[in-house]
């Protein structure tokens, strides 16, 4: 299942494998345009499977759970996903997480929150040492944890054996509308919608983001996994380019998940959720690059919430700024 790219002037075209000495293109007609033709249409829906929900569809699945991953540095953003779903939804939600994160957000009260301690830092640095020593993923940067990631699929695994079907969210998604579409496949992903410029990062990058999957499937988990640990270059999420290989799937629209990869200058009209660090815990981590563009989506983030969700401004606020105000507290003690 690996993958493999021939680059033609900077056009990078699928190719696989068919034996030890042969390649064939995997799609005959893109390499065909590459030779024939000026310009090469980026947008091409041969490039990756881009495939939209069924509007018209008249049985279709509804959300019975969702599901996260948070490690102590993210507990406030987690706690404004979770405050952010139960404006929307009463699904159950299934926290996987270390030990201080489940005190955090128990002490918020939240409702049907299902929390699995599988993530404090001894299983953290267990997953490491078997799976990530050495390895592929080990040294392309600072900012993404491998054994963290691992747990993505574990946290699905653990919410499809308790339901029928659930919604993986990063927590640092932030939820502006339900959530509910007419999902008829067993996966739904959400395309990157990366600026025309930007559409081949999905090359390298990956097509789809890993932090907004929907499945009624559950062995999707595993096969994620698998393709996470042997065919992805980019952590789990360039793999992600050959979900479509093993699973039938349907693609969120642009309103949905709007991240540092869009164009902030083009927000959806209509936009139900939103792809932000909006604490500062991770910066120390990104390359300059990265920082910059985290800097601009928190700008980008902030600004929508003040300007057409108050509620939910001011609750981030309140939640982000909660270590100052323990802090005063305790000096206050202190004094």
């Amino acid at each position: 299942m690996s993958s493999y790219k021939l680059n033609i002037n900077g056009i990078s075209v699928g190719i696989k494998k068919v034996d030890d000495n042969t390649f064939v293109p995997k799609n005959i007609d893109v390499l065909g345009e590459v030779f024939t033709t000026k310009t090469f249409n980026i947008e091409r829906s041969d490039i990756y499977d881009n495939t939209p929900i069924n509007a018209e569809a008249k049985e279709w699945c509804t959300i019975r759970s969702f599901c996260t991953v948070v490690t102590e540095n993210l507990k406030e953003e987690a706690a404004i996903l979770i405050e952010s779903l139960r404006m929307h939804h009463e699904q159950p939600v299934y926290v996987t997480c270390d030990t201080p994160t489940k005190l955090f957000l128990e002490a918020r009260g939240f409702k049907d929150i299902i929390f699995n301690c599988s993530a404090n830092p001894s299983a953290l640095t267990a997953l490491n040492r078997r799976y990530f020593s050495g390895k592929r993923h080990d040294s392309i940067n600072r900012f993404h944890k491998t054994a963290p990631i691992m747990k993505k699929m574990e946290a699905m695994s653990y919410a499809l054996r308790k339901t029928t079907n659930t919604f993986f969210l990063d927590c640092d998604i932030i939820v502006l509308k339900n959530l509910q579409e007419k999902f008829t496949k067993p996966v739904c992903l959400s395309p990157h919608y990366y600026p025309e410029a930007d559409t081949l990062k999905g090359f390298q990058f990956g097509f789809y983001n890993a932090g907004y999957v929907f499945t009624t499937n559950k062995q999707f988990p595993n096969i994620w996994k698998w393709l996470y640990l042997n065919d992805s270059s980019f952590y789990e999420q360039e793999g992600m380019n050959r979900i479509p290989e093993w699973k039938e799937i349907e693609t969120f629209g642009e309103e949905h998940n709007f991240g540092l990869w869009r164009d902030l200058n083009d927000i959806p009209p209509d936009l139900k959720s939103l792809h932000a660090h909006l604490s500062t815990n991770l910066d120390k981590d990104a390359n300059p690059q990265h920082l910059k563009m985290n800097v601009n989506i928190r700008e980008c983030a902030n600004n929508i919430l003040k300007n057409h969700h108050q509620k939910l401004y001011k609750y981030t606020q309140t939640v982000l700024n909660l270590h100052k105000r323990e802090a005063f507290i305790h000096f206050g003690k202190c004094a």
